[in-house]
């Protein structure tokens, strides 16, 4: 499936992707659960009528049952047809939740969806889409998912969240961008800034990126990566 130039911010498009990756990965060889597919509907729903005078506790409890029925549908959706629109769902709600204030305590699929997604898209458009929702989705991660930076697991779902915005951020060509996401991943894991720039720097030369995207990268090369 090719998507181009994705909006995960229009709550329109989430609705009826919703209904799709349901009607999609429902048949009759292979059905999904009935309480599965009412509960689906009902979040549909949900969003279909709620408004912003919910608080964020609310949008809190709508982002459990949201990420718990989607979690029904990961293994399902992955490797198939429908692992795209599944990865944009759930990317477009997280970014849904972020924007009503709540926060978010399941991300291990929604990082992979955004990995998956930072290695799918090319063009300018849909990175700088990713890298909007990113944003927001990084600023409402339950405190108690962001391990710390001296954490011995480097695949953690939060540690790969900063690493893969960084690299959007790079990928969109914007030094603007560059700059508040590398602001991130060194704020939140200092110690990976090193390797990050190093690695970088070899993706510069290898994919040749424009010269002011190699500036930005070289000055924080320079800075965190001597030796």
């Amino acid at each position: 499936m090719n998507n181009i130039n994705p909006d995960f911010a229009d709550t329109k498009k989430l609705i009826n992707n919703c209904g799709k990756l349901i009607e999609n990965l429902h048949s009759e060889k292979d059905p999904l659960q009935d309480d599965v597919l009412i509960s689906m509907r009902n979040l549909i729903n949900i969003l279909q009528n709620t408004d912003s005078s919910l608080s964020a506790d609310d949008f809190s409890d709508i982002g459990e049952l949201g990420m718990s029925l989607l979690r029904s549908l990961f293994y399902k959706a992955q490797g198939g047809e429908q692992q795209q629109l599944f990865n944009e769902v759930s990317i477009a709600f997280a970014y849904w939740l972020a924007r009503h204030q709540a926060t978010i305590k399941q991300i291990d699929f929604t990082v992979n969806a955004i990995a998956v997604l930072a290695n799918t898209y090319h063009d300018k458009i849909s990175l700088e889409s990713l890298y909007e929702a990113s944003s927001f989705i990084i600023c409402a991660i339950a405190d108690d998912l962001k391990v710390p930076a001296n954490s011995l697991n480097p695949s953690d779902p939060w540690r790969l969240l900063n690493l893969n915005y960084a690299i959007i951020a790079t990928r969109t060509h914007t030094p603007e961008l560059m700059e508040s996401a590398f602001k991130t991943l060194l704020d939140n894991f200092p110690e990976d800034g090193s390797q990050f720039f190093k690695q970088g720097m070899n993706e510069m030369e290898r994919l040749d990126y424009p010269s002011h995207v190699r500036v930005v990268m070289q000055r924080y090369y320079d800075q965190y990566s001597q030796d």
